[in-house]
């Protein structure tokens, strides 16, 4: 919830050194999570934000936030059946880690490309969505991605 200079400056050293910073979006109550959206450090541009949904094989399809994960323009990823942000944020690191051992040559910007290119909205309507940003990560698209740029 609370910046940090400090915490900002490592980002930023780590972002220009080719890092990927993956931050959880927020986990927090509902109305705390209503009132601040995107928390730090999550909400920066040198990081890829992650929430969590409740699971949409119980919500006939209906994406909806985790009981305590936030959502809003400055997400960028969701991860199906995960109540909050910190799940869905090990798990899109661990579909990162996933990309780079098919293809350890690819960069920050060519992951963070495969994973947008492999999201539903991305794929449904080439825009995130104002809540749940890129959506989902088809793992699938996103692995044959990487295989192609072998």
């Amino acid at each position: 919830i609370f910046h940090s200079h400090e915490v900002e400056r490592v980002i930023n050293y780590a972002y220009s050194k080719g890092k990927i910073i993956v931050a959880a979006a927020g986990s927090s109550l509902p109305l705390i999570r209503d009132l601040i959206g995107i928390g730090f450090p999550a909400n920066l541009p040198t990081t890829i934000s992650a929430t969590g949904l409740r699971d949409t094989a119980k919500t006939g399809g209906e994406f909806r936030l985790g009981v305590v994960s936030h959502g809003g323009i400055k997400n960028d990823f969701v991860v199906d059946a995960t109540p909050a942000s910190s799940e869905g944020t090990s798990s899109l690191t661990g579909m990162i880690a996933l990309l780079w051992s098919v293809n350890p040559a690819l960069t920050r910007d060519e992951i963070m490309d495969i994973l947008i290119r492999s999201s539903n909205f991305y794929r449904e309507r080439g825009a995130k969505h104002p809540l749940f940003g890129w959506g989902k990560v088809d793992m699938l698209i996103a692995t044959e991605l990487a295989i192609e740029t072998l």
